[in-house]
């Protein structure tokens, strides 16, 4: 998975394009829970969106996903795991 072809081609960086998006995602969202959802119910949802982007970065932020693999949650090195995830967006 590591040597998954478009990984990383030129000026292309498959993982900064995709912590890209992730960003994009989640600043979206909590756009949309702050315009839009009474106040009651924002800082569930608020709780929700922050949990959310907890896991994401245990997938981005590569001392987080080392600490899962040596810790035995995850056998995929960082680098595998985005091949995988470029696989799975793709295909």
């Amino acid at each position: 998975m590591e040597r998954t072809p478009g990984l990383d081609q030129g000026d292309y960086h498959f993982q900064d394009e995709y912590k890209k998006a992730v960003d994009f995602m989640f600043s979206q969202q909590k756009a949309d829970v702050e315009e839009s959802i009474e106040e009651r119910g924002k800082d569930v949802l608020l709780e929700s969106l922050e949990k959310s982007r907890g896991l994401f970065n245990t997938i981005l932020e590569e001392k987080e996903h080392n600490q899962l693999v040596s810790d035995g949650f995850r056998r995929l090195s960082q680098k595998a795991m985005f091949g995988a995830l470029m696989i799975h967006l793709y295909r």
